[in-house]
């Protein structure tokens, strides 16, 4: 058999995985801003407002380190899908009366099955036909010789 087709993917995530990295510099660094400046805060309500800053940046740096373990595990396991399609075997002309013998030989040969395992039902069936047929026709010839 030859190969019809075939299909070679993967995915490529080297967008997302650059995009995920340069998110992670940005949110540290601003997460280092807002330390320090609330190192330098003397209000409550600027202490209070840079730490809310702080754990939102804390959150989403542990999602965004998440999404780049998942990256980093694509990259040590990436998965490449092949599919082959082959093409089923178209047979020569010269093979003609080969081919036709062995489906004559397949046709009588289900036939054949088909009658062995319908003759118990055409007996069976035929039975009760003629149990029924037969009397019915010979009270009619009875009546027929008798007018």
């Amino acid at each position: 058999d030859g190969v019809g087709s075939k299909s070679i993917s993967s995915e490529d995530i080297t967008t997302a995985y650059s995009y995920v990295e340069a998110k992670i510099e940005v949110l540290t660094a601003t997460r280092a801003s807002y330390v320090k400046l609330l190192e330098g805060a003397t209000t409550q309500n600027n202490i209070l407002q840079y730490q809310k800053m702080i754990d939102e940046i804390d959150i989403e740096l542990m999602t965004i380190n998440n999404e780049k373990k998942l990256y980093d595990n694509k990259l040590d396991y990436s998965q490449v899908t092949i599919q082959f399609y082959s093409n089923p075997k178209i047979e020569k002309e010269n093979k003609f009366f080969e081919n036709y013998g062995k489906f004559l030989l397949g046709f009588i040969e289900g036939f054949g099955g088909f009658i062995l395992y319908s003759l118990p039902f055409a007996i069976v069936f035929g039975g009760i036909f003629a149990s029924i047929f037969f009397p019915i026709k010979a009270s009619k010839n009875k009546k027929n010789k008798q007018q």
